[in-house]
């Protein structure tokens, strides 16, 4: 499932593969915890892809939940990202702060300041 999932993405069937990164995601055996948690990434970002961002809201939560050891700047960008496109200023507001607070990333500190600057615009 997650091969296919790979093999989707790369061949940009965004549907197909959110399917299969589900189906391994999910899955309870024959999964390695890197392939998991890999998954939901990818889950996370393909639903931001296909402008499901109510869907990618929950995917970046789930994600800061069960892998807190994780880039939490980046995960907190792309929440905040999903939560900018569905209007929700003050939760893409804390969120893009937070991933500022954290990222050492200047790329993507300055995208972030950029999205700030229209959020208070």
């Amino acid at each position: 499932n997650y091969r296919l999932g790979i093999y989707y993405l790369k061949t940009m069937n965004f549907d197909k593969s959110i399917n299969y990164l589900s189906k391994s995601y999910n899955a309870s055996k024959d999964v390695t915890a890197q392939r998991k948690k890999e998954s939901l990434y990818l889950l996370g970002i393909l639903n931001i892809q296909t402008k499901k961002f109510s869907e990618a809201i929950s995917f970046w939560t789930l994600f800061m939940k069960e892998y807190p050891e994780s880039d939490e700047s980046t995960a907190r960008y792309y929440r905040g990202l999903s939560n900018f496109f569905l209007g929700n200023k003050k939760e893409a507001k804390e969120d893009f702060l937070k991933s500022k607070e954290l990222s050492k990333d200047n790329d993507l500190i300055e995208k972030i300041d950029g999205l700030l600057g229209q959020i208070e615009a």
